[in-house]
């Protein structure tokens, strides 16, 4: 009867057979069970074996992986135990373990297949034997378990799995973190007259020789490093499939010249990654895959990234630590990272020269159409990553670091640290950031590097579209993201996400590749050159470090702090305020602020100068001499300011009354006024020369200096400037003209002006 009623509990037993037993609670068991069976058992759970059991030496018993039997000491073998998992206390009696031998074959007595697995008896010796060894050649073995000594190919088992891997020759590859060669036993030697034998790559050491052309996809199962020799060339029709779960380490050797292009690539996946629903399924996630060498040229089909995840799989784990990397694919897939759909997993590139380009819709480098970029580390490299793809003339959507065109494309966790990065969003796409549609944050990082980023418009928009969008930031203009620069220089061709300007530190050109400002205090540890064409200011409170990094071809202006002396052929200037006068000479004026060149020679020129007065300046810095009204700027801003000497001072006595026919004497004392000026009195009013009486009568009378007559207006003494306490004198004769016609008392007034006047008045 097949009832499926029920449930049976199985705790630390020995249960053997004659049909089946009901496996509701299958998941619960622990013990020893023979289902239908009196030959093979199988082990469940971690049971303890509590009663004493002879395995009769007809049967066989598995302990597969994650289980565990306990209590051995009661356990007589006389039959046949297969270890996978773990046999707690020794057994006596044939045990065996897992043996795995790639590239060859384990021969001997001791040695048995049970359920397609090969196994080696504990203790026991067995023999190895390679496949795929060139003729005349012999295999030296490597052990996962380094204790283990093969001697002629033959070694003793013991009481654990093992796996074993042949080593036709000994190859040397650049290890690119340690800068230095190292040496590697390589399971095979791929050459053109053996490739065909390799279309799947298992755990071992592989190296490249010669030109060599592969007709299939090569797959990779487990741990695979392979080797590109200098001067090889492999091609790779279909790609190397690198599923999750798998690795695959790509060497080159010191010179860094050997090639690998991974081509016509089966639809839906990558060039080196995911594989398609053919190979594998969709969801094809990339492994984790490491370039530490070589020029690598991969091109991923119809929504398979180049080098990342398969159709909707993701990036997986993408680390370049060195080498040179062109990436060109299909449709919809990131260049480095996600296929169709796929997130750009987790990318790490520390140095080389990679140039990656999205397919249409796709990041250069991030997620693939409607996928956000990952997790993406710049440590280092030069970088050129463009979204921008075209397809039937529309324009590419996708960032060129981040994320894929779609309201998924974001931008994801961004971090730059070092290096040359260019990157190139589609249209209003971000250069770094998320997607054209993006709906969501995203998280930019700037720590130090070289960046130029830009965005894009659509064919016959104006220039002015691009302060539209963002270089760096959300696509589509959207406001979220957060944005931080604490170092390096950035160059955009559109906007920067400013949510968070009040904490930027670095050099920023912003939607400008001529005029950049210095925020905050910047550390520059990478070198970059300031072109004859740009300009770099240095506001009030900010400073610029870390400066012999620095070359100067253009003109930096300086109102901060410049840490160091700048090499170059460029001109530093810094700010010079100018009270009470202009400057001329080598200055300039930059937005609205005046400048002088360091080293360069400054005029002054007082302005609106009392008249009479001389201008002299003060500095602010007392180190700087200014004589005839120039100096030299130093490499330190100034503030120079006009000052007036030599304030006029004099005594002027007239007497207070004359009478017709007597002389008045006019004196000026203690005249002090500067050279090139005079004291002047004037005869400023005098009535027309008349007298009168107060019944109205008139006289007229004559004013002489000597026998000059004297008029209104007309100076009648003057004293000259330049020598302290002159003075002078000046006796005026008063009188009458001709007779009165009436009797009385005639009077009048005469005024005088007193004024410092330019020598040069008449």
């Amino acid at each position: 009867m097949n009832g499926s009623g029920g449930g049976l509990s199985i705790k630390d037993s020995v249960v053997i057979t004659r049909g089946k037993i009901n496996e509701y609670n299958k998941d619960t068991w622990s013990g020893m069970i023979f289902e239908n069976t009196e030959t093979d058992g199988i082990v469940y759970g971690t049971p303890t074996l509590s009663q004493e059991f002879t395995l009769e030496s007809t049967r066989n018993l598995l302990i597969p992986e994650n289980t565990s039997l306990q209590g051995t000491a009661k356990l007589i073998n006389e039959g046949h135990i297969y270890v996978q998992g773990t046999l707690a206390e020794p057994v006596s009696g044939n045990v065996y373990y897992p043996l795995t031998i790639v590239d060859g074959t384990a021969e001997g007595s001791d040695v048995s297949t049970y359920k397609n697995q090969l196994y080696g008896r504990a203790d026991g010796t067995i023999t190895l034997k390679g496949t795929n060894v060139p003729a005349g050649q012999s295999a030296v073995w490597i052990c996962s378990d380094d204790t283990v000594t093969v001697t002629n190919s033959t070694f003793t088992m013991p009481a654990k799995a093992l796996t074993f891997t042949p080593v036709v020759a000994f190859v040397s590859y650049w290890e690119p973190v340690n800068q230095k060669n190292e040496t590697a036993g390589c399971n095979a030697i791929l050459k053109a007259d053996n490739i065909s034998q390799y279309t799947t790559l298992t755990t071992g050491w592989y190296a490249v020789e010669g030109t060599v052309t592969g007709d299939t996809r090569i797959k990779v199962q487990g741990t695979v490093n392979l080797i590109l020799e200098d001067g090889c060339s492999f091609t790779v029709n279909g790609g190397i499939e690198v599923n999750e779960g798998n690795a695959l380490t790509i060497w080159g050797q010191q010179k860094g010249n050997g090639k690998l292009k991974a081509q016509n690539v089966v639809n839906h996946c990558a060039g080196i990654g995911g594989g398609n629903n053919i190979s594998g399924g969709n969801n094809i996630s990339g492994g984790n895959i490491t370039i530490n060498g070589g020029i690598i040229q991969s091109e991923g089909r119809f929504r398979g990234a180049g080098i990342g995840g398969g159709d909707r799989g993701a990036g997986g784990i993408i680390t370049i630590n060195n080498g040179e990397k062109a990436q060109n694919v299909g449709k919809y897939c990131a260049g480095i990272g996600g296929g169709s759909g796929g997130a750009g997993g987790t990318i790490t590139i520390n140095a080389g020269k990679i140039q990656s380009e999205g397919g249409y819709g796709g990041a250069g480098i991030g997620g693939g159409v409607n996928a956000a970029g990952g997790t993406i580390t710049m440590n280092g490299g030069e970088i050129t990553a463009s979204g921008e793809t075209k397809e039937n003339g529309q324009s590419g959507l996708a960032a060129g670091i981040g994320g894929g065109f779609g309201s998924k494309g974001l931008g994801g966790t961004i971090l730059i640290t070092c290096g040359t990065i260019r990157a190139k969003g589609g249209e209003a796409a971000a250069g770094i950031g998320s997607g054209n549609a993006a709906e969501g944050t995203c998280n930019i990082h700037i720590q130090g590097g070289i960046i130029y980023a830009s965005t894009n418009i659509a064919d016959g928009q104006n220039e002015s579209f691009f302060e539209r969008f963002y270089a760096i930031g959300s696509g589509s203009g959207r406001t979220d993201g957060s944005i931080t620069i604490t170092n390096g220089v950035v160059i955009t061709k559109g906007q920067i996400n400013k949510s968070n300007k009040d904490t930027w530190s670095g050099m920023i050109f912003e939607n400008t590749e001529t005029d950049g400002i210095v925020y905050g205090d910047p550390t520059l540890s990478q070198k970059f050159t300031l072109e004859d064409t740009q300009n770099l200011l240095i506001p009030e409170n900010t400073s610029l470090q870390g400066t012999a990094n620095l070359t100067n071809d253009g003109n930096i202006y300086v109102s901060g702090t410049l840490a160091e002396p700048v090499s170059g052929s460029g001109k530093v200037h810094y700010a010079l305020t100018v009270t009470g006068g202009t400057a001329g000479g080598d200055v300039s004026t930059y937005k609205n602020q005046l400048y002088g060149k360091t080293g360069g020679l400054v005029t002054l020129n007082a302005t609106n100068v009392p008249v009479c007065q001389a201008a002299g300046w003060s500095c602010s810095d007392n180190t700087v001499t200014i004589a005839k009204d120039a100096f030299t700027m130093p490499a330190r801003k100034l503030t120079v300011t006009a000052q007036y000497t030599n304030a006029p001072s004099y005594t002027v006595t007239i007497p207070a009354s004359v009478e017709l026919g007597n002389t008045a004497k006019i004196q000026a004392e203690d005249v002090n006024v500067v050279s090139g000026s005079q004291l002047v009195v004037r005869l400023s009013n005098a009535n027309g020369l008349k007298l009168t009486t107060l019944e109205g009568a008139e006289q007229l009378y004559t004013i002489k200096n000597g026998e000059t007559s004297i008029r209104e207006s007309d100076a009648v003494l003057t004293v000259a400037g330049g020598t302290a306490d002159n003075s002078g004198t000046v006796s005026l004769n008063f009188a009458p003209d001709g007779e009165p016609k009436y009797a009385g008392v005639y009077t009048g007034t005469v005024m005088f002006s007193v004024s410092v006047e330019a020598a040069s008045n008449p």
